[in-house]
């Protein structure tokens, strides 16, 4: 089974264009996303982003 992200990159390269958006073909030739992530890597991402926002919120909550 091949990872999720590698599918996306090539979704990716297919659908957008490269030269109104010249970064994204330098981030796949990359291999960046045909790495092998693990189960739950995107699943930990994403929950370490809206904890890292709510402790902004809540810090800044303090300050006021």
């Amino acid at each position: 089974m091949e990872p999720t992200t590698a599918a996306y990159g090539r979704l990716l390269g297919r659908l957008t264009d490269a030269d109104r958006f010249p970064e994204i073909p330098a981030v796949l030739r990359s291999g960046i996303l045909s790495a092998a992530d693990g189960p739950d890597d995107d699943f930990r991402f994403g929950l370490d982003r809206i904890l890292d926002g709510v402790a902004t919120l809540v810090t800044t909550r303090e300050a006021d």
